[in-house]
């Protein structure tokens, strides 16, 4: 579902007073994230990709430079 600009505008002030009083960046990140993308009309942000994920760590380079 497409929002007009006016819809886009009134999302974002509802969203800004409920994250105004936000402390914890590491605890409400996904939650925030998902919050701001539905003020654009993303519905169903939890499936659009990885928020996170792990990767392996390089091998140290050997050897003269």
């Amino acid at each position: 579902m497409r929002f007009t600009w006016e819809e886009i505008q009134s999302n974002a002030v509802a969203f800004s007073k409920r994250w105004k009083d936000a402390k914890n960046e590491e605890a409400q990140a996904q939650s925030f994230l998902i919050d701001f993308l539905r003020v654009f009309g993303i519905s169903d942000p939890e499936n659009i990709g990885d928020f996170e994920y792990k990767i392996r760590k390089r091998q140290k380079l050997t050897g003269g430079s």
